[in-house]
């Protein structure tokens, strides 16, 4: 049992006042895709053990998403989005957060004619949703055809960078992107 000063009894735990820590780890593989990737699961474990062992965080205080876990923990777009409104909700001066994916990240021109492009993060369920013969739909599109009304079910990285904008000044926010941005959605 952890002793106080001078061992008289358990060790006093924070104040209610004190900074509160919270981390998100999402780990996706993609096992059934076209690109699984071999290396996110081990890292997501790593990183959750060096939050769990290494930095003390409770259980209570990291959530960790990832295949093979039940669905409410799968790397999902809803339970991603879920885990970054509890990370911070309610997140009061001086708190310290912690968001790390490790996965595919994708990135999609902003219109039509090119320039800038927005970023994304791709979850387990990219594809849901989308009809099996999309791939060749596309491949076997004309130059000035309309593409397929179907899109990949992503995480904005814009969606992560408003809901962190919401944190009080003093709070602190570590976010830890470890993404292969080599594939567009539709090729994973």
């Amino acid at each position: 049992a952890l002793q106080g000063p001078g061992g008289a009894g358990p060790a006093p735990g924070p104040g209610p006042d004190a900074p509160r820590r919270r981390a998100l780890v999402v780990s996706c593989s993609y096992p059934s895709s076209r690109a699984p990737l071999r290396g996110t699961l081990n890292d997501g474990w790593n990183v959750l053990s060096l939050l769990r062992h290494t930095l003390q965080y409770t259980e209570g205080q990291v959530h960790f998403l990832a295949e093979g876990l039940p669905p409410a923990l799968a790397p999902t777009r809803d339970n991603i989005l879920k885990g970054l409104e509890w990370l911070t909700s309610d997140a009061q001066p001086g708190d310290e957060l912690f968001f790390f994916f490790a996965g595919h990240g994708a990135q999609q021109p902003v219109s039509v004619d090119g320039g800038p492009h927005a970023a994304f993060l791709v979850p387990s369920d990219f594809a849901e949703g989308l009809p099996s013969d999309l791939l060749a739909d596309v491949a076997s599109q004309r130059a000035g055809d309309s593409m397929p009304e179907a899109a990949c079910r992503l995480v904005a990285l814009a969606e992560v960078m408003r809901a962190l904008a919401r944190l009080p000044p003093t709070c602190r926010a570590t976010l830890a992107l470890d993404c292969a941005w080599s594939r567009a959605p539709g090729a994973i």
